[in-house]
């Protein structure tokens, strides 16, 4: 498929080789598409680097790439563990949740793009940034509503 001079491949398609280049160890940089993770990561505009997921890094907060049960892939936050169910969610979401379990999380997010500018997926920044954000889900439908209005 081509869209504006560029060629595009389906979501699935390029997520299936990115799956298989991080299982060979490899870092992979691909752009963001979807809103699920407004306001953090804009469609299409910033790009993230995925790299190997291990149970180790599984912790509240970390972004994940991680296949569903109905075969489709998503990029998104955990925000509970309780023993193998991992449930995730979208920063753009307010209260729609996926469970997965380890096996089904493919990559995590290492660092992002936006606008040019490099960002880590850790440290203190990182941590505070997740712990603000993922506290204020009984009024980021409030905020997301301005943010979608003015963006």
């Amino acid at each position: 498929m081509k869209e504006t001079g560029r060629w595009i491949v389906p979501n699935d398609e390029l997520l299936q080789a990115v799956e298989a280049e991080v299982e060979r160890g490899r870092r992979v940089i691909v752009t963001v598409r979807g809103n699920s993770m407004n306001p953090l990561w804009i469609d299409r505009r910033d790009k993230v680097l995925l790299g190997a997921f291990r149970e180790k890094d599984c912790k509240v907060g970390t972004v994940v790439l991680a296949r569903l049960d109905t075969g489709s892939c998503v990029l998104h936050r955990i925000v509970g563990i309780e023993g193998e169910r991992v449930t995730v969610m979208g920063d753009g979401n307010c209260y729609a949740t996926e469970q997965v379990e380890f096996h089904q999380i493919t990559a995590r997010v290492l660092a992002f793009v936006r606008n040019g500018q490099k960002g880590r997926c850790s440290g203190w920044k990182w941590e505070v940034y997740s712990r603000i954000w993922m506290g204020m889900r009984p009024v980021r439908r409030w905020i997301l509503a301005v943010w979608r209005r003015f963006n």
